[in-house]
């Protein structure tokens, strides 16, 4: 772009300033747009939302050709274009986060445990070994069985700072991927376990309604008021 005679006046560092100003204020960088045309998003719009829901970044080179011919108004060239951005699902950064959303194994960060009771927690790490596995089947499983693998797979990923989480006697250095036949699936890692649970115990309530709810789309119904719950021996 061209200066003009009181911009090349301008110091380094204040020539930036009015250079970025206007970038940064405009309504096209900070938000994106889907006003559309008649009810209808444009092909810009159509190729900007495909990209950032499942690439999480801007459109690559074939989606900006086609938004730049108004390519996109069809129903099948917008399928053709959904396929080949899917066709290496573990490439996928939405479909990561959609299972570290659903699963929610992530909520063993925010859980406190009572560090005299649990010297040896470390929440970070073991959402970490989560991930990792999690990673791993996506790789291998993403396009058959990711769901039964999700919920039924053997393979953990073992540090020795979450070794006795595990409770895993690690003879290795550095963490490591096993099968451990005493678990089965994310629901049985110490993460997703932390994560539905109290500072000093377990909390199985919470763990039965998140099958309940998350995995089979099912309810809970909240008991009526001055009802207290009894558990039947």
């Amino acid at each position: 772009a061209s200066l003009n005679e009181a911009e090349r006046e301008l110091a380094p560092k204040q020539a930036a300033i009015a250079t970025l100003r206007p970038l940064l204020m405009s309504p096209d960088f900070l938000f994106r747009s889907e006003l559309g045309i008649d009810g209808r998003l444009t092909s810009s719009e159509v190729a900007t939302a495909l990209s950032f829901t499942l690439w999480e970044r801007p459109p690559d080179a074939q989606l900006r050709s086609l938004a730049d011919s108004d390519g996109l108004t069809s129903t099948e060239v917008i399928a053709t274009e959904t396929r080949r951005l899917l066709e290496h699902p573990a490439d996928v950064p939405a479909l990561r986060r959609f299972l570290r959303e659903l699963l929610q194994y992530e909520n063993a960060k925010t859980t406190f445990k009572d560090a005299a009771a649990f010297p040896f927690h470390r929440a970070g790490e073991l959402v970490d070994d989560t991930e990792k596995v999690v990673e791993r089947l996506v790789t291998d499983h993403a396009r058959s069985g990711l769901h039964r693998a999700l919920l039924t797979s053997d393979l953990v990923y073992v540090r020795p700072s979450t070794a006795k989480s595990w409770n895993v006697a690690l003879s290795a250095d550095a963490g490591v991927f096993m099968a451990d036949p005493t678990r089965t699936g994310v629901l049985t890692h110490p993460s997703w376990l932390v994560a539905m649970s109290e500072p000093d115990h377990n909390h199985l309530v919470r763990r039965g309604r998140f099958v309940r709810e998350r995995l089979l789309c099912g309810e809970v119904p909240m008991l009526p008021g001055g009802v207290v719950p009894q558990i039947e021996k």
